[in-house]
């Protein structure tokens, strides 16, 4: 006879989630961390970095992980390194193969770019470079043509004291809601996986999906938080 699981709904919701937050976050440290060992071989020269083998070694991490992502890379930041593009790849879809599953973002950063896609102002990079920690943000609309709605994960790269940019991961919403969907159907409804707004990311409601909890109106004993985020799980 196989034993039954008596671990409570809200406890195993609450360890899926904890779960991908420990391993997305993984990724943007082993990310971090190869950005930091070329900015090492600069020798203090900005123009020296140049992440050669980058593309590969983000295509492997891609590849090796269980959880699917949108996409991930590094963002550089356009002051401290104005000559420096975008490493950001991310799955396309269709367009994705075997040999080549992600492809390249084309952006610019700097303001005369015909492309240019102003980093500094979202909220993902601000909340990574106000944090020592990785954060999580959104969900908002990607950037990257496929208007999928995602929540990103991201996380400051500082050398020397010095914000050299921000590596980010970004996983669907639907993707959470595939990820959450067994355990939250076991759960009262409705509960919802919210952000701090109380913006709906996954829910056992379909009334709910991608609206907006009112947070004034639920008691705290209803709020739960999970670990390794800024989300909240939500009863009523």
């Amino acid at each position: 006879m196989i034993a039954q699981s008596t671990e409570h709904p809200n406890a195993r919701l609450l360890n899926t989630l904890t779960k991908m937050s420990d391993q997305i976050n993984k990724l943007l440290g082993q990310m971090r961390d190869r950005v930091l060992a070329d900015a090492a071989a600069m020798k203090g020269t900005r123009d020296r970095l140049s992440l050669a083998d980058f593309e590969p070694f983000v295509h492997h991490l891609y590849d090796t992980e269980s959880l699917p992502m949108l996409g991930m890379g590094f963002l550089p930041h356009p002051d401290v390194l104005p000559n420096f593009s975008v490493r950001w790849w991310y799955n396309s879809g269709a367009a994705a193969t075997a040999e080549s599953p992600l492809r390249a973002l084309a952006v610019g950063n700097q303001p005369q770019a015909m492309d240019f896609y102003d980093t500094l102002s979202t909220e993902w990079w601000q909340n990574a470079a106000n944090s020592s920690d990785p954060v999580v943000s959104g969900p908002f609309v990607d950037i990257s043509g496929t208007n999928a709605y995602v929540v990103t994960f991201s996380q400051a790269v500082r050398f020397d004291d010095e914000l050299l940019g921000v590596v980010a991961a970004d996983v669907t919403v639907a993707t959470l809601q595939a990820l959450c969907q067994n355990t939250l159907l076991d759960l009262p409804r409705p509960t919802s996986v919210v952000n701090h707004e109380g913006m709906v990311i996954a829910t056992n409601a379909g009334t709910l999906l991608g609206s907006v909890v009112d947070m004034a109106t639920l008691d705290e004993d209803h709020q739960t938080p999970v670990p390794g985020t800024s989300w909240l799980l939500v009863t009523g």
